[in-house]
């Protein structure tokens, strides 16, 4: 699996910006995991890799899944993880993302 899926910033000022643009006020934009919560989803036997599935909750608001990967790219649902702070509320207000 490659893993240089690295952009500039100015991309990625591009995709969030249009991400706002299209999409209204106070919709969720982020979302904070900690370094906690990686480190348990990728302590997992044979964890190689995070998957990130977008989901709705029962008052529509987005919410993230998330769960480790295999290096074949299969999840593995041992440990499924969501409840993560939302941006806006948990933003860092001075980032241009």
């Amino acid at each position: 699996m490659s893993t240089n899926h690295q952009i500039t910033l100015e991309e990625g000022i591009e995709l969030t910006q249009r991400f706002k643009n299209n999409n209204p006020t106070g919709t969720k934009r982020a979302f904070l995991v900690s370094k906690e919560e990686l480190t348990e989803l990728m302590a997992q036997d044979r964890a190689d890799g995070i998957r990130v599935y977008i989901g709705e909750k029962e008052d529509r608001e987005l919410t993230i899944v998330v769960v480790a990967t295999d290096s074949e790219g299969n999840d593995i649902q041992t440990i499924v993880m969501d409840h993560f702070p939302p941006c806006p509320s948990a933003c860092d207000f001075d980032s241009p993302l």
